[in-house]
């Protein structure tokens, strides 16, 4: 492929202000129902998710579930907002269902590090009952960091100054 004729946007290093701040990667829950979605092929079977991408933002006005925001076409990005505790959903381990909808797919981020496991309220959320363990998180500037998922968005989203779609 021509990278100079491709339909996609390919992110230069200099495009991502504060790498240091910035979450390139994380990991997934470790319980099977996270990783999965409803097939592309007939639309009905549940099939395995497991290169689902992850990104901290939610849709304001978008069709298109949080995790193939990645096709956007760059005049619907506007339309995708940073994540906030309310979208998230405080122990996805016990509701999280296979081919569900979610709000912000940074529901299927991992929570596996902590033990024993401890419930309790976020900042951010007057809701209880959220899941307290953490999860590792990979930042742009090679740097890891363990934390909680409400952390990562409260009270600044660490998912990017904007978002990137792969469509132009």
């Amino acid at each position: 492929m021509n990278v100079l004729n491709s339909p996609y946007h390919f992110v230069h290093a200099g495009e991502v202000k504060q790498s240091a701040a910035t979450i390139l990667a994380t990991e997934l829950w470790g319980f099977q129902n996270a990783a999965t979605t409803t097939s592309q092929i007939d639309g009905v079977s549940i099939v395995s998710n497991s290169r689902r991408p992850v990104n901290g933002y939610t849709s304001v006005g978008v069709s298109q579930p949080p995790d193939k925001f990645y096709a956007l076409l760059q005049s619907q990005i506007g339309l995708l907002q940073p994540a906030s505790p309310a979208n998230l959903t405080p122990n996805p381990e016990q509701t999280l269902q296979p081919g569900a909808t979610v709000q912000s797919n940074l529901d299927y981020v991992g929570r596996n590090h902590g033990y024993p496991k401890s419930y309790g309220h976020v900042a951010g959320d007057s809701r209880g009952g959220w899941d307290l363990r953490r999860s590792n998180f990979l930042y742009v500037d090679g740097h890891v960091d363990i934390k909680s998922i409400v952390d990562t968005i409260y009270p600044k989203s660490e998912w990017g100054d904007k978002f990137y779609s792969l469509a132009q």
